[in-house]
């Protein structure tokens, strides 16, 4: 048989109705019997938590204290110290806690002394200096370089000095900078020196400005051409302030020569000198290059020398070519 609701079992007991042995069955089945299924369920609330039981397992009894604890009596102590009499003392006798805590902080002992000076830790040289660390302690020092800062010590016992920290403690120098030693010095704007003292009595004082101006003869003397190299570019400037030739050694492009750069003088000469690689290069010119009594080449002859010579026409602003020469 099976266990059923309550709404069940009550349809079994109507009025008229004869209830069968299963229905009988079904009815025993369904309550609770102390003897098989044990203490009938109650509401929770009357029991302890899972937790608390956990603790209660654990928990100090009051069996398992000692006498004294539930008794409070000085009597159930165990183990008890024998106690004197204590004698009465007057408590001006005692410092007060404010006048311990300034002995806990004290200097506990007092550095030897010598009249007003300090005691050196065996230093006997005579040659070192007590210095604050930063730690609030003091040690002995060296002193760099050795001495005491008297008339026969050296002056390297102190830190490196310049020129201008010198002349603060010097009181009848003469001028300002730098120190000057003997060794290549840079002085500036000196005065009162003449040019004996400096070995050049032989040269006067005229300027620049005025020797420049002034006719001059060259004896033995060569000048240096300046000289702009070109191996081959599609164009080639002369600059007049910086050459004299122009030379072209192996053109692998069709030239154009550009007009002159910079600031060209009157009837200043020039020379450019050109040759290909091998192949014929078409030449062009500027509009400032101008023949005179000669025909400007425009091509370049294979693997030939041409030479192209001119000088600057300032009345026309001209370069006027007035020499060509091709190699043989």
């Amino acid at each position: 048989m099976a266990q059923q609701n309550r709404t069940t079992l009550k349809t079994y007991f109507q009025t008229g109705d004869v209830p069968t042995e299963a229905q009988f069955i079904d009815l025993i089945d369904s309550q609770t019997n102390i003897s098989e299924d044990g203490t009938p369920l109650t509401d929770a609330s009357a029991f302890a938590t899972a937790a608390q039981g956990a603790l209660a397992d654990t928990a100090t009894q009051p069996g398992d204290l000692a006498t004294v604890a539930t008794s409070g009596l000085y009597s159930d102590l165990t183990a008890l110290p024998t106690l004197g009499t204590a004698a009465a003392t007057d408590a001006t006798a005692y410092a007060t806690a404010a006048q311990g805590a300034l002995a806990d902080t004290a200097l506990q002992t007092v550095p030897a002394q010598e009249g007003t000076s300090i005691l050196s830790t065996g230093e006997t040289t005579g040659a070192k200096f007590l210095r604050e660390d930063g730690d609030g302690t003091s040690s002995w020092q060296s002193i760099p370089g050795g001495g005491d800062a008297l008339t026969a010590s050296p002056l390297s016992q102190f830190a490196a000095t310049t020129s201008a920290q010198l002349a603060g403690v010097i009181t009848n120098e003469t001028g300002s900078g730098s120190l000057v030693f003997g060794t290549s010095p840079t002085i500036t704007t000196p005065t009162g020196i003449v040019k004996e003292d400096v070995g050049l009595g032989n040269v006067d004082n005229t300027s620049d400005a005025t020797k420049n101006s002034a006719t001059a003869t060259l004896t033995n003397k060569r000048i240096t051409m300046r000289v702009q190299s070109v191996t081959s570019s599609a164009t080639v400037t002369p600059n007049a302030d910086n050459d004299d030739c122009v030379k072209i050694t192996a053109q692998a492009a069709a030239l154009t020569l550009a007009n002159p750069s910079g600031t060209a003088t009157s009837m200043q000469p020039m020379t450019i000198r050109i040759k290909d690689n091998g192949t014929a290069r078409a030449i062009t010119y500027g509009a400032n290059y101008r023949a005179i009594g000669i025909t400007l080449p425009t091509t370049t002859v294979i693997s030939k020398t041409i030479y192209l010579g001119m000088m600057y026409n300032s009345d026309d602003t001209k370069w006027d070519v007035v020499g060509y020469s091709l190699q043989a």
